[in-house]
């Protein structure tokens, strides 16, 4: 079974329980486990985890049905003692106790120094074994007086991990012992501050991890209803995150959830925090600001549209205290985001309140209707620029959105008859975006040598500075019109960084990869040679400070990895990135697997499933289900089962972690082999997993469950139903 927080966290958001795997000790497992990534809540009692300390990157510890005491008998007497006091079959709590007290009083120095990671999983499999204890003895004990008696050896001797702390804590939240937990979290800030491998998820700057910050936040508030307090002391919350800002309401409601709370008592503590951070909120303020710049540049469309309407209420009655810039602010970020109704609808909100509208805002408008693919949209447009003109007086951002539709259009008399206008009359409004779009006029007017000059005069001048875009445009019409020469010599150019704050985006690495191939087939350069090319255009923008954006690399190279013609220099390019300690991203990784699964290959895959882990890759459905589709083609359910429990695992460790929870993906793949193999007793347990939650089914998964169901299947109604 899963965690008792993992649990509640899916209920809250209509999951139940993924427990395919049942008893499977494994590899993975043991390998999450080592790296404190396991609660071991659920571990068999008479289970020993062994770990061995790893002599290379291929060692791997392993989780052992028996006991296996050889190697800490030899290297650390303190942890093989306490893996002995698990094997007795106790009766009641006093000798295992008794035993483990012994063990920490006769361990030497040296023993307990190099015990920390080794106790991450036996100290949770003495907790485990306590509750195991409790169960058949039907002690009424409180949980968390019983596992006070190991937490507090652990915390003692500086031995403590967050799995353990976070086991205390949970039993007294469940005891309604809150400010007891309180009390707890607050004597060992320093202590996981100090110890930052106490933690499994990465920690911030102040030194622990944000999890970590926010249970503090949830026990303070907690403990205000136990004393019946209802008022929020600011100075508490600034103690437990310090000068950075305190979570978000939505973060933290999403924390709460997977707290094992009454949920009386957890609607009480999201209202308390609610009233506080509405009473701090400022609309106008640079952090409320950069929250929408971030769900922007994320793509969290949702959650850009929800906090934009949640901060406009918060000002309901309010609006004049809103200043236009923030105005302005809202309609940029959904615009890039391509909410263009809804940045009409801020023009509007703007226009009702009567907030100022800047040229900032009409410019946005413009750009809503500009992008916007509707019904008239040309007369739309030349209406807003018509009512811009009257209201306002355009800048060179209004020139520059304008100019760009009519490009966009092709009416490239308009667009001259404006430059020559701008040139004449406002030459000050003629900068660096217009001088661009004048060279993109030129280009869309397949004037491709006509553009590299006039790109070339503009350089002349010391205040230009031309875009990325613009480098793309000149780059990818040179290489289709197989001017290779020009554009090496721009590309050269753009790696010197003749210009600050330009770096290669996706479309750059897209066209540098055209270009490579294609010049490759006239030089008969091979794969490796295309690879060592690259390389050196990326050590290149080293040598002069240009800023890599390998995110950008890692999306080319695994759209080359889709290509059969390319795939070999997709791959090639991840692995040469990974093995050159470039930070590969999960998208990177999980194209790296999926082209060792493609051949059949888990081995690899698995390889770089765990060094993905290993090198802080969130675990998610969409990492883990790359590996299921490998199973899904080299049908293995044996490993697919230890592999699950391994996930398993992983979902005990971060019961916060929803992106862990299976998709509609992961059932597919799933079913998938048990088709194959045709086990019957394999695809009636994913089925029965699959009916308890609410996973969308998508397209896919309905014509599966059809077919079982026309080949003898039991189909559990609530499936049934959805496939009628």
């Amino acid at each position: 079974m899963l965690s008792r927080s993992l649990r509640t966290a899916c209920s809250n958001k209509g999951y139940k329980t993924f427990s395919l795997a049942k008893s499977y000790p494994t590899k993975s497992t043991s390998r999450l486990l080592s790296t404190g990534t396991a609660d071991a809540k659920s571990v068999d009692s008479k289970n020993v985890l062994k770990f061995n300390k790893a002599t290379n990157e291929n060692t791997k510890s392993e989780v052992s049905g028996q006991k296996t005491k050889g190697d800490f008998q030899n290297k650390n007497q303190f942890i093989s003692t306490l893996y002995d006091s698990l094997e007795t079959d106790y009766t009641e709590f006093s000798p295992l106790f008794e035993k483990v007290q012994q063990a920490f009083l006769k361990a030497s120095p040296r023993d307990r120094g190099r015990s920390f990671f080794s106790m991450i999983p036996l100290g949770n499999a003495l907790l485990t074994r306590i509750l195991d204890i409790k169960k058949k003895t039907n002690n009424d004990v409180p949980t968390s007086i019983l596992f006070k008696e190991i937490v507090s050896l652990l915390i003692e001797n500086k031995l403590i991990h967050v799995s353990h702390f976070n086991r205390y804590i949970r039993e007294l939240i469940a005891e309604k012992k809150y400010l007891n937990a309180l009390t707890i979290w607050i004597e060992n800030v320093n202590y996981f501050k100090d110890t930052p491998q106490a933690f499994v998820s990465k920690i911030n700057n102040s030194g622990i991890s944000k999890e970590y910050n926010l249970l503090g936040l949830s026990l303070y508030l907690l403990s205000l209803i136990e004393n019946n307090e209802k008022k929020v002391d600011p100075e508490f919350i600034k103690l437990i995150f310090g000068d950075k800002p305190s979570c978000s309401l939505s973060n933290f409601q999403y924390f709460v959830d997977g707290l094992t709370l009454p949920s009386e008592d957890a609607q009480t503590i999201v209202s308390l925090y609610s009233t506080y951070t509405s009473d701090l909120f400022d609309i106008n303020s640079s952090e409320s600001l950069k929250g929408i710049r971030v769900a922007s540049v994320d793509g969290k469309v949702v959650h850009l549209e929800n906090t934009i309407n949640k901060n406009l209420l918060a000002y309901n009655g309010r609006e004049a205290q809103i200043k236009p810039s923030t105005i302005a602010h809202y309609m940029e970020y959904s615009n890039n985001c391509k909410l263009y109704s809804r940045s009409i609808e801020l023009w509007k909100f703007a226009s009702l309140n009567k907030i100022e509208l800047t040229v900032e805002i009409w410019n946005q408008l413009l750009s809503s209707f500009a992008s916007s693919a509707i019904v008239d949209s040309r007369n739309k447009v030349e209406s807003v620029w018509k009512l811009l003109n009257e209201s306002v007086r355009p800048n060179s951002q209004s020139y520059s959105i304008y100019v760009k539709y009519l490009l966009k259009n092709k009416e490239i008399g308009r667009v001259e008859e404006i430059i020559n206008d701008l040139k004449k009359n406002q030459p000050k409004l003629f900068d660096n975006s217009l001088k661009c779009a004048m060279i993109e006029f030129l280009l869309l007017s397949d004037k491709t040598t006509e553009s590299l000059q006039l790109f070339k005069i503009y350089q002349q001048s010391e205040t230009f500075v031309p875009t990325i875009e613009i480098y793309n445009k000149l780059l990818s019409k040179l290489i289709t019109e197989k001017n290779f020469d020009d554009a090496q010599k721009l590309l050269d150019e753009l790696m010197s960084k003749k210009y600050e704050n330009i770096s290669p985006d996706i479309a750059t690495w897209t066209t540098i990869i055209d270009f490579l191939l294609k010049t490759s087939a006239r030089s008969n350069l091979t794969k490796d040679e295309i690879l060592d090319k690259i390389l050196s255009i990326i050590k290149t923008m080293e040598s002069h400070n240009i800023k890599f954006n390998s995110v950008a690399l890692i999306t080319v190279a695994n759209n080359l990895l889709r290509n059969r013609q390319t795939s070999d220099l997709g791959f090639s390019i991840l692995q040469s990135m990974e093995s050159s300690n470039v930070k590969l991203n999960a998208v990177g990784y999980s194209g790296i697997i999926t082209a060792f699964t493609s051949v059949g290959d888990m081995t690899n895959s698995l390889y770089y499933y765990d060094k993905a882990l290993k090198n802080g890759i969130k675990p998610t459905a969409f990492l883990y289900n790359s590996i299921l589709k490998g199973y899904s083609r080299s049908p293995n359910i044996p490993e697919t089962k230890k592999f699950m429990e391994g996930i398993k695992a992983l979902a005990e460790a971060n019961p916060h972690n929803m992106k862990l929870l299976p998709n509609k993906y992961t059932f597919y793949y799933l079913l998938s082999q048990g088709v194959a193999l045709k086990d019957r007793d394999f695809v009636h347990d994913v089925l029965k997993e699959l009916s308890e939650t609410n996973t969308e089914l998508g397209s896919s998964l309905p014509t599966i469950l059809k077919s079982l169901k026309e080949s003898g299947y039991n189909i559990p109604e609530s499936l049934a139903q959805k496939i009628q």
